[in-house]
């Protein structure tokens, strides 16, 4: 990446493999790494407890911690390491950690009853009351 000092030259901030890591995880966290920043404490395991079904749980988890470790949400929420996966399912205590959910997205809508709308979804104009009606007269 090439940014532009004060005096107009040209000055790299980042290398090139720096760039194309950002916003990604850059391998799979160590051990250590894994049990210091992907620890669900009591607080986190409130918040990841709101969500239903065990999928929705571990991919709520998935989201919280990435977003700890890379700094941001993943274009592709479910673009973890394996190990990143397997030790948020251990915790959680899912069994089977090979399905865990992403909130639905425009390009990947929720459940049929989605897949199915119109694709013209304008509703109809509202009406409102009209000001006789806030002043106690009975409407016409």
């Amino acid at each position: 990446m090439t940014c532009y000092g004060d005096d107009g030259g040209p000055t790299s901030v980042t290398t090139d493999d720096e760039a194309a890591a950002y916003g990604r995880y850059a391998g799979a966290p160590s051990r250590a790494d894994l049990e210091r920043v992907f620890f669900v404490d009591d607080e986190d395991r409130a918040l990841v407890e709101r969500h239903r079904g065990e999928h929705m749980k571990l991919g709520f988890s998935l989201h919280l911690v990435t977003v700890r470790w890379v700094g941001m949400f993943l274009e592709d929420p479910l673009d973890v390491p394996t190990a990143v996966l397997d030790f948020m399912a251990e915790q959680l205590g899912v069994a089977d950690p090979s399905c865990p959910s992403s909130p639905p997205s425009a390009s990947r809508p929720h459940g049929p009853h989605r897949a199915r709308r119109p694709a013209d979804t304008t509703a109809a104009p509202v009406r409102h009351p009209t000001s006789s009606m806030h002043s106690g007269e009975e409407p016409e």
